[in-house]
Protein backbone atom coordinates (compact mmCIF):
# COMPACT_ATOMS: atom_id res chain seq x y z
CA UNK A 1 0.00 0.00 0.00
CA UNK A 2 1.53 3.25 -1.07
CA UNK A 3 0.93 6.36 1.02
CA UNK A 4 0.18 9.38 -0.85
CA UNK A 5 0.97 13.14 0.08
CA UNK A 6 -2.01 15.27 -0.13
CA UNK A 7 -0.82 19.29 0.57
CA UNK A 8 -4.70 20.33 0.09
CA UNK A 9 -5.78 18.04 3.02
CA UNK A 10 -2.72 18.57 5.18
CA UNK A 11 -3.25 22.54 5.07
CA UNK A 12 -6.73 21.56 5.91
CA UNK A 13 -5.60 19.43 9.36
CA UNK A 14 -3.38 22.20 9.93
CA UNK A 15 -5.38 25.03 9.73
CA UNK A 16 -8.20 23.02 11.91
CA UNK A 17 -5.47 22.33 14.99
CA UNK A 18 -4.71 25.68 14.52
CA UNK A 19 -7.87 26.64 15.22
CA UNK A 20 -8.01 24.06 18.05
CA UNK A 21 -5.56 25.42 19.24
CA UNK A 22 -6.87 28.90 19.93
CA UNK A 23 -10.00 28.73 20.92
CA UNK A 24 -8.74 26.73 24.07
CA UNK A 25 -6.16 29.06 24.38
CA UNK A 26 -8.91 31.94 24.36
CA UNK A 27 -11.18 29.52 26.66
CA UNK A 28 -7.92 29.88 29.57
CA UNK A 29 -8.44 33.42 29.64
CA UNK A 30 -10.58 35.23 32.06
CA UNK A 31 -11.45 38.43 33.86
CA UNK A 32 -10.38 37.94 37.92
CA UNK A 33 -12.86 36.54 40.52
CA UNK A 34 -13.75 39.40 42.43
CA UNK A 35 -15.18 39.69 45.92
CA UNK A 36 -16.96 42.49 46.64
CA UNK A 37 -16.64 44.00 50.54
CA UNK A 38 -18.53 46.65 52.18
CA UNK A 39 -16.86 46.08 55.52
CA UNK A 40 -14.93 47.76 58.02
CA UNK A 41 -12.02 48.84 55.82
CA UNK A 42 -14.76 50.88 53.59
CA UNK A 43 -16.91 52.06 56.77
CA UNK A 44 -13.44 53.50 58.18
CA UNK A 45 -12.47 55.36 54.53
CA UNK A 46 -16.06 56.96 55.28
CA UNK A 47 -15.46 58.01 58.78
CA UNK A 48 -11.89 59.42 57.74
CA UNK A 49 -13.02 60.67 53.89
CA UNK A 50 -16.18 62.82 56.00
CA UNK A 51 -13.49 63.99 58.77
CA UNK A 52 -10.97 64.83 56.72
CA UNK A 53 -11.72 65.21 52.82
CA UNK A 54 -15.13 67.01 52.46
CA UNK A 55 -14.30 69.95 50.76
CA UNK A 56 -11.65 67.79 48.53
CA UNK A 57 -13.48 65.13 47.26
CA UNK A 58 -17.07 65.57 48.29
CA UNK A 59 -17.54 62.77 51.18
CA UNK A 60 -20.66 62.85 53.41
CA UNK A 61 -21.92 61.20 56.48
CA UNK A 62 -23.60 58.16 55.90
CA UNK A 63 -26.45 56.83 57.58
CA UNK A 64 -26.70 53.74 59.79
CA UNK A 65 -30.12 52.91 57.03
CA UNK A 66 -28.40 54.30 54.13
CA UNK A 67 -25.77 51.45 54.87
CA UNK A 68 -28.14 48.65 55.52
CA UNK A 69 -30.36 50.05 52.28
CA UNK A 70 -26.88 49.49 50.20
CA UNK A 71 -26.55 45.91 51.49
CA UNK A 72 -29.81 44.84 50.11
CA UNK A 73 -28.97 46.36 46.75
CA UNK A 74 -25.48 45.19 46.38
CA UNK A 75 -26.74 41.47 45.62
CA UNK A 76 -28.60 42.88 42.49
CA UNK A 77 -25.47 45.18 41.21
CA UNK A 78 -22.70 42.07 41.68
CA UNK A 79 -25.23 39.83 39.41
CA UNK A 80 -25.05 42.48 36.84
CA UNK A 81 -21.27 42.52 37.01
CA UNK A 82 -21.50 38.72 36.91
CA UNK A 83 -23.62 38.40 34.05
CA UNK A 84 -21.54 41.70 31.90
CA UNK A 85 -18.24 41.38 33.26
CA UNK A 86 -17.39 38.11 30.81
CA UNK A 87 -19.17 39.23 27.90
CA UNK A 88 -17.34 42.92 28.02
CA UNK A 89 -13.62 41.30 28.59
CA UNK A 90 -14.77 38.46 26.54
CA UNK A 91 -14.21 41.50 23.67
CA UNK A 92 -10.86 42.26 24.99
CA UNK A 93 -9.57 38.67 25.07
CA UNK A 94 -10.06 38.20 22.18
CA UNK A 95 -9.00 41.11 20.05
CA UNK A 96 -5.35 40.71 22.08
CA UNK A 97 -5.12 37.31 23.64
CA UNK A 98 -4.14 38.82 26.81
CA UNK A 99 -5.63 38.24 30.26
CA UNK A 100 -4.89 39.29 33.77
CA UNK A 101 -1.82 38.87 36.46
CA UNK A 102 -4.16 38.22 39.04
CA UNK A 103 -6.87 35.46 38.84
CA UNK A 104 -8.68 37.23 42.29
CA UNK A 105 -8.78 40.16 43.47
CA UNK A 106 -10.73 42.00 46.44
CA UNK A 107 -13.02 45.43 45.78
CA UNK A 108 -13.03 47.11 48.65
CA UNK A 109 -16.30 49.38 48.70
CA UNK A 110 -17.09 52.64 50.49
CA UNK A 111 -20.37 54.90 50.33
CA UNK A 112 -18.83 58.50 51.15
CA UNK A 113 -17.75 59.69 47.74
CA UNK A 114 -18.08 58.75 44.26
CA UNK A 115 -14.15 57.25 43.48
CA UNK A 116 -13.07 54.79 41.79
CA UNK A 117 -9.74 53.28 41.91
CA UNK A 118 -8.11 50.14 40.26
CA UNK A 119 -4.45 49.29 39.98
CA UNK A 120 -1.91 46.58 40.91
CA UNK A 121 -2.46 46.67 44.64
CA UNK A 122 -6.03 48.09 45.27
CA UNK A 123 -9.47 47.77 43.37
CA UNK A 124 -11.68 50.47 45.12
CA UNK A 125 -15.07 51.38 44.26
CA UNK A 126 -16.66 54.88 45.89
CA UNK A 127 -20.71 54.42 45.41
CA UNK A 128 -22.14 57.07 46.90
CA UNK A 129 -24.58 57.87 44.32
CA UNK A 130 -25.78 54.24 44.47
CA UNK A 131 -27.44 55.88 47.65
CA UNK A 132 -29.45 58.70 45.75
CA UNK A 133 -32.25 57.31 43.93
CA UNK A 134 -33.20 60.11 42.27
CA UNK A 135 -30.22 60.46 40.37
CA UNK A 136 -31.09 57.25 38.26
CA UNK A 137 -33.69 59.12 36.20
CA UNK A 138 -31.20 57.97 32.79
CA UNK A 139 -31.63 55.91 30.38
CA UNK A 140 -28.81 53.92 31.58
CA UNK A 141 -29.61 51.71 34.69
CA UNK A 142 -28.29 51.70 38.28
CA UNK A 143 -27.39 47.70 37.23
CA UNK A 144 -25.47 48.54 33.95
CA UNK A 145 -23.64 52.01 35.84
CA UNK A 146 -22.29 49.74 38.00
CA UNK A 147 -21.25 47.02 35.38
CA UNK A 148 -19.97 50.35 33.66
CA UNK A 149 -17.94 51.49 36.57
CA UNK A 150 -16.47 48.13 37.68
CA UNK A 151 -15.25 47.45 33.96
CA UNK A 152 -13.82 50.99 33.94
CA UNK A 153 -11.50 50.29 37.16
CA UNK A 154 -10.35 47.15 36.00
CA UNK A 155 -9.15 48.05 32.51
CA UNK A 156 -6.91 50.03 34.42
CA UNK A 157 -5.15 47.20 35.84
CA UNK A 158 -5.27 45.31 32.66
CA UNK A 159 -3.77 48.28 30.44
CA UNK A 160 -0.74 48.33 33.34
CA UNK A 161 -0.85 44.76 32.96
CA UNK A 162 -0.89 44.52 29.39
CA UNK A 163 1.31 47.86 28.26
CA UNK A 164 3.40 48.31 31.54
CA UNK A 165 2.84 52.07 30.95
CA UNK A 166 5.04 52.43 27.78
CA UNK A 167 3.80 52.84 24.35
CA UNK A 168 4.14 55.61 21.36
CA UNK A 169 0.84 57.19 21.81
CA UNK A 170 1.81 57.73 25.60
CA UNK A 171 5.75 59.02 24.33
CA UNK A 172 3.70 61.13 22.39
CA UNK A 173 1.66 62.28 24.70
CA UNK A 174 4.03 62.51 27.73
CA UNK A 175 3.57 66.34 28.61
CA UNK A 176 -0.04 65.58 29.12
CA UNK A 177 -1.43 65.48 32.58
CA UNK A 178 -1.16 61.65 34.03
CA UNK A 179 -4.90 60.84 34.39
CA UNK A 180 -4.92 61.85 30.23
CA UNK A 181 -2.66 59.90 29.48
CA UNK A 182 -4.01 57.28 32.46
CA UNK A 183 -7.50 56.93 30.37
CA UNK A 184 -6.27 56.86 26.65
CA UNK A 185 -5.79 53.37 25.51
CA UNK A 186 -9.03 52.58 28.21
CA UNK A 187 -11.13 54.51 26.40
CA UNK A 188 -10.01 53.18 23.06
CA UNK A 189 -11.07 50.03 24.98
CA UNK A 190 -14.14 51.41 25.85
CA UNK A 191 -15.04 52.67 22.87
CA UNK A 192 -14.43 49.14 20.66
CA UNK A 193 -16.38 47.11 23.28
CA UNK A 194 -19.75 49.28 23.79
CA UNK A 195 -19.59 50.03 20.29
CA UNK A 196 -20.16 46.36 19.15
CA UNK A 197 -21.37 45.40 22.37
CA UNK A 198 -23.94 48.31 24.18
CA UNK A 199 -24.31 51.65 21.89
CA UNK A 200 -26.61 53.21 24.32
CA UNK A 201 -23.99 52.89 26.96
CA UNK A 202 -21.27 53.82 24.45
CA UNK A 203 -23.76 57.27 23.76
CA UNK A 204 -24.20 57.79 27.71
CA UNK A 205 -20.49 57.79 27.56
CA UNK A 206 -19.77 60.13 24.87
CA UNK A 207 -22.08 62.87 26.57
CA UNK A 208 -20.66 62.31 30.39
CA UNK A 209 -16.94 62.32 28.71
CA UNK A 210 -17.39 65.27 26.71
CA UNK A 211 -19.79 67.70 28.69
CA UNK A 212 -19.94 66.20 32.86
CA UNK A 213 -15.99 65.33 33.07
CA UNK A 214 -12.50 66.30 34.47
CA UNK A 215 -10.91 68.11 32.10
CA UNK A 216 -8.31 65.16 31.97
CA UNK A 217 -11.41 62.57 30.73
CA UNK A 218 -12.36 65.47 28.30
CA UNK A 219 -8.86 65.57 27.14
CA UNK A 220 -8.63 61.90 27.10
CA UNK A 221 -11.79 61.02 24.88
CA UNK A 222 -11.25 63.99 22.65
CA UNK A 223 -7.34 62.10 21.85
CA UNK A 224 -9.21 59.14 21.56
CA UNK A 225 -12.19 60.33 19.17
CA UNK A 226 -11.36 63.33 17.71
CA UNK A 227 -7.58 63.28 16.92
CA UNK A 228 -6.09 59.73 17.30
CA UNK A 229 -9.08 57.68 16.32
CA UNK A 230 -9.65 54.58 18.47
CA UNK A 231 -8.60 51.95 16.24
CA UNK A 232 -4.85 53.85 16.73
CA UNK A 233 -4.89 54.04 19.95
CA UNK A 234 -5.89 49.81 19.90
CA UNK A 235 -2.76 49.42 17.04
CA UNK A 236 -0.67 51.27 20.08
CA UNK A 237 -1.77 48.43 22.42
CA UNK A 238 -1.28 45.72 20.19
CA UNK A 239 2.46 47.02 19.38
CA UNK A 240 3.49 47.29 23.01
CA UNK A 241 2.25 44.44 24.44
CA UNK A 242 4.35 42.98 27.38
CA UNK A 243 2.32 40.63 28.85
CA UNK A 244 3.15 36.70 28.84
CA UNK A 245 0.58 35.36 30.51
CA UNK A 246 -2.28 33.51 28.78
CA UNK A 247 -4.39 33.22 32.13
Amino acid sequence: MTFKFDRVLALKIFLVLLASLAVTMQAQISSPELVFKYDWCGQLIDVVGSLFFKNKFGFKKIESTQKEQFRKSLPRLIASWTEQGPILFGEIFSLFNCGFKQKRRTVTIFLGANLGYGSSNFLVLGLRSYLDSELWEEPISREDAFAALVFHELLHIWVDDAINGESALLTKYGNEHIHVREHIHLMAIQKMVYLKLQPDMLKFLDESYRKFASSEYRRAWEIVNDIEGYEKVLQDITDKLTCSNKS
